[in-house]
């Protein structure tokens, strides 16, 4: 059975989705909207044993706002619902996401099988050399040294949403991501298959709320104890075998 679309959004955001649920049926796609948790006014009590505010402001160098923790709970809710539903996985899309060419037929061949996470738009992305893979004519998958920025649109396996559930409550750290994710194999699609809209056109509901919060913060100290963590060796590896792999946004 083919995987569900399933498209984070707000209530009262139906004009915001509206490009995107069009484009889908020009596709000859359906679409599920599951409507996120909306943090803008702040968040309700019943959400506050699910998030560490306390950790994310020692991992952010900032207190993490709420609308941030709202969008990560957002899609800890699309993990939740791909589990409870005995998927075997779904294709995530934020409400702002474009469909890019190649999308449709990507999503024809079911070419997301065999991923556990395969993000569909990233900012720059540090990936492992020699990892190219083909997936599509004229696209290619690479293997992800480090979490790579934007959940814009995504595919993910039962197996990964477990993952992402076990080690991304209680939150911490923005949507983008809640834990490591190299674990799981995660990897992109180069080309990007869904993009994002410029900002001064489709303004983020929360990058106003994270950028106030980072305004004129320092970055957050790192403390010579990560030298002893298994982890920070880790990721020095795989930064020294991995190269930048910098998305052209599309005309």
């Amino acid at each position: 059975m083919a995987w569900p679309i399933f498209v984070i959004s707000l209530a009262g955001c139906e004009a915001r989705r509206k490009p995107l649920l069009d484009a889908l049926a020009g596709l000859g796609l359906a679409a599920e909207v599951i409507l996120g948790v909306d943090g803008r006014q702040g968040l309700a009590a019943e959400h506050e044993p699910f998030l560490d505010r306390a950790g994310a402001e020692r991992s952010l160098g900032r207190p993490m706002r709420d609308a941030e923790f709202a969008c990560a709970l957002s899609h800890q809710r699309v993990y939740r619902l791909i589990e409870e539903r005995g998927l075997d996985g779904a294709v995530v899309l934020e409400d702002d996401a474009i469909p890019l060419p190649g999308f449709g037929a990507f999503l024809q061949a079911e070419a997301y099988r065999g991923f556990d996470l395969l993000m569909l738009d990233y900012g720059s992305a540090r990936v492992m050399r020699g990892s190219s893979r083909p997936l599509l004519p004229a696209f290619a998958t690479w293997e992800l040294a480090l979490n790579a920025p934007l959940t814009t649109g995504y595919c993910m396996s039962r197996t990964g949403a477990t993952y992402l559930r076990r080690h991304g409550v209680p939150i911490r750290h923005p949507a983008d991501w809640p834990c490591d994710t190299t674990p799981i194999g995660a990897r992109i699609v180069a080309p990007k298959l869904i993009g994002n809209p410029d900002p001064a056109e489709v303004p983020s509901l929360i990058g106003g709320a994270r950028r106030a919060a980072e305004l004129g913060l320092p970055s957050p100290s790192k403390p010579a104890s990560r030298l002893l963590q298994g982890w920070y060796w880790r990721r020095w590896w795989r930064k020294r075998r991995s190269f930048w792999l910098v998305p052209k946004r599309p005309r």
